[in-house]
C-alpha cells in the first residue's frame, strides 16, 4: 500500500514538474500564440510587451524570459496559455523583430582589463562590456556615449564602443548632456 502511494506521488510530481517546466520553458514555443508588441522593460530586469494591437492587456515577461530584449525593442512574444486564468497574461519573448536601439548614454566604469557602461535611462538596467582597446579615452565616472557593437542575449551580455565622451567626471553639465543624447 505504502509503494502504491509513493508511485502515485511520482506521477503527481512528474505532472507538477512537467508543468512547472512548461510555464518555464520556451520548448514549446511553436504551439503558443504569439503577438508583435514593443518591450517595456524595468530597472529590476523584467519587462512587459505592449502589443501593437490593442488585443487585450500587456504582456508581462520575467527578466529570465527576455532573450535579450531591451527596453523599446519590437519583439514577437509567446504567451503562456494558463496566464488567461489568472486574468494577467504572462509570457516570453520568441525573438527579436526590430532593435531600437544601438547607443546607449551612460557612466563609465572600469578595472584593469575592461570597462563598463551603465545606462543613464532609468528603465534600462543594461551593462555594457568595454573592452579595453574601446575605451577611446574614457576615466572612470566619465559620462559617454556608447555603440553597441553586440546585442545582449540571455547568456551573455551587451559589448560595445565608447564613440564620444560627453563630460568628464565631475564636471557639472554631464548629467543633463547625457540625457538629451541619444
Amino acid at each position: 500500500m505504502a509503494k502504491h502511494k509513493i508511485k502515485k506521488n511520482n506521477s503527481k510530481n512528474k505532472k507538477l514538474k512537467k508543468k512547472i517546466g512548461m510555464r518555464k520553458s520556451n520548448s514549446i514555443s511553436r504551439n503558443l500564440p504569439a503577438i508583435t508588441a514593443k518591450m517595456q522593460k524595468t530597472k529590476k530586469g523584467f519587462g512587459f510587451a505592449i502589443p501593437e494591437k490593442k488585443d487585450g492587456d500587456d504582456i508581462f515577461i520575467s527578466e529570465r524570459n527576455m532573450e535579450g530584449a531591451m527596453n523599446g525593442d519590437i519583439v514577437e512574444v509567446g504567451i503562456y496559455p494558463d496566464s488567461r486564468r489568472t486574468g494577467n497574461r504572462e509570457g516570453f519573448v520568441k525573438r527579436i523583430i526590430k532593435r531600437e536601439t544601438s547607443e546607449i548614454a551612460g557612466t563609465f566604469d572600469r578595472n584593469k582589463h575592461f570597462g563598463f557602461v551603465v545606462s543613464d535611462d532609468r528603465k534600462d538596467r543594461e551593462e555594457i562590456l568595454i573592452h579595453k582597446k574601446h575605451f577611446n579615452g574614457a576615466r572612470k565616472g566619465d559620462k559617454v556615449l556608447v555603440k553597441i557593437t553586440r546585442y545582449p542575449t540571455n547568456r551573455e551580455g551587451a559589448e560595445g564602443k565608447v564613440t564620444e565622451i560627453i563630460s568628464r567626471s565631475g564636471e557639472s553639465d554631464g548629467d543633463i548632456r547625457s540625457l538629451i543624447s541619444p
